[in-house]
């Protein structure tokens, strides 16, 4: 088997324990994983579910001195955070797997966009309900004029769809 790819994961809030450590879990991956933040309690709690990972109690600026031992760099940090952590790490030269929003602003969105092209540096938001077979029905339909001038839009999907969150 292949080794596998260096991950660091900045941030260790709640997608990344229940959606990127479980996901990655699964790949058989998480030897190739480190997350970072600054909050030695969460990621001690985190080392007693996932042991094979490294963690760093640091900030993703000091990170970043670290960037090319790693294949790919996800931001999983608090939404203000996204655009620089992003343009640290693009400057790099690092791919960088954003959680959305990309940043708080189009303008914000489309600079990422610019530092991403001049580094050459892959950048990706992750975005899963746009692959949804609703999602892109909905999409279509838009597209071809059948639904009209949206006034509200309002998502029901089965379920609660709420991320825990530290106050």
């Amino acid at each position: 088997m292949q080794n596998p790819p260096n991950i660091m994961l900045l941030g260790a809030g709640a997608v990344t324990e229940q959606l990127h450590l479980p996901a990655l879990e699964r790949l058989g991956w998480l030897g190739g994983c480190e997350i970072v933040d600054p909050d030695s309690a969460v990621l001690a709690r985190l080392r007693s579910l996932w042991p094979q990972v490294r963690f760093s109690a640091t900030g993703f600026a000091e990170a970043a001195a670290r960037a090319r031992s790693f294949d790919t760099v996800v931001v999983a940090l608090p939404n203000k955070l996204h655009f620089d952590a992003c343009k640290l790490f693009l400057d790099t030269g690092v791919p960088v797997l954003c959680e959305k929003p990309l940043a708080l602003t189009a303008a914000a969105c489309l600079a990422l966009d610019d530092i991403a092209t001049q580094s050459k540096a892959p950048l990706g938001v992750a975005m899963a309900r746009r692959h949804s077979v609703a999602f892109r029905a909905m999409l279509a339909s838009l597209g071809q004029g059948m639904i009209g001038d949206i006034q509200r839009i309002e998502v029901s999907h089965g379920g609660l769809y709420e991320w825990p969150s530290v106050t």
